[in-house]
């Protein structure tokens, strides 16, 4: 009975564990992974940006510090992330930059 106490504290402890660290996997317009991180990880769709960079409403990615006053790139510097829809189809990727990928 003991032993049955104990695995259902670290099923528990594994369930919350998994749960908080889970996210969306992002991908390049080839279709390979990226390492990025989803800009909205509750969304079933969103552009992903690397760690260290902001992600913009108009679906790009901003490096952190570089924003002046009006919150836009001070070095005009803007950089397309990745998607979590591995076929890019969604609205939700930006399609910024996308056009004569080959596949």
């Amino acid at each position: 009975m003991k032993f049955l106490v104990h695995t259902g504290k670290y099923l528990w402890f594994l369930t919350v564990l998994l749960g908080c660290t889970a996210t969306a996997l992002c991908y390049t317009p080839d279709g390979s992974l990226s390492n990025d991180l989803s800009c909205d990880p509750t969304a079933n769709e969103s552009i992903c940006c690397e760690m260290g960079f902001s992600c913009t409403s108009s679906r790009f990615c901003l490096k952190e510090g570089h924003a002046n006053s009006s919150g836009l790139a001070f070095d005009g510097v803007y950089i397309r992330g990745t998607c979590t829809d591995s076929s890019w189809a969604s609205a939700e990727c930006g399609g910024n930059c996308v056009k004569g990928i080959v596949p």
